[in-house]
């Protein structure tokens, strides 16, 4: 389990490591970013709402799978941590969706979550779209791999 509230004090230099990317001739480039990367780009650049507070934000990574929970907070009062599950199949796709959504231990139905689902998804997919459309990177993410220490962009 990989938490911010565990991660290192170090800097790392993701934009360099996107520049990189774009940058390169080779057809073959790729974007590989470790879980400590992952977590500190989320942490740095991924606000939950204006009327949530995230206090901590841990992933357990599975190839395929990363189950990503969120110590939440409204107010002054904590929720028990929320949970929701990042998949990626076998395909070679840029696809990524979140498959459920749990509160503490109980798994949210999907006639509760579906509303919350489906905008979770289409942000997912809105973005990977935004990205290869407008020709964002000079390239076009054809795939996307979730490993249990990392994760690959091609």
């Amino acid at each position: 389990m990989y938490c911010t509230s565990n991660m290192p004090e170090v800097t790392f230099n993701i934009e360099d490591k996107i520049k990189n990317y774009v940058l390169s001739n080779s057809t073959t480039a790729y974007l590989e970013f470790s879980i400590d990367e992952t977590m500190s780009f989320l942490k740095d650049y991924v606000k939950v709402s204006d009327s949530l507070k995230a206090n901590d934000m841990c992933v357990n990574a599975k190839k395929g799978k990363w189950e990503v929970y969120l110590d939440l907070e409204v107010g002054k009062i904590n929720l028990p941590w929320v949970r929701f599950d990042i998949v990626k199949d076998d395909r070679e796709t840029a696809e990524l969706f979140v498959s459920d959504i749990f509160l503490g231990n109980v798994k949210i139905g999907k006639i509760l979550s579906e509303k919350i689902l489906s905008d979770m998804n289409k942000g997912i997919s809105d973005g990977v779209l935004m990205v290869n459309e407008n020709n964002f990177l000079g390239r076009e993410i054809s795939n996307i791999e979730l490993f249990e220490d990392k994760v690959v962009v091609r």
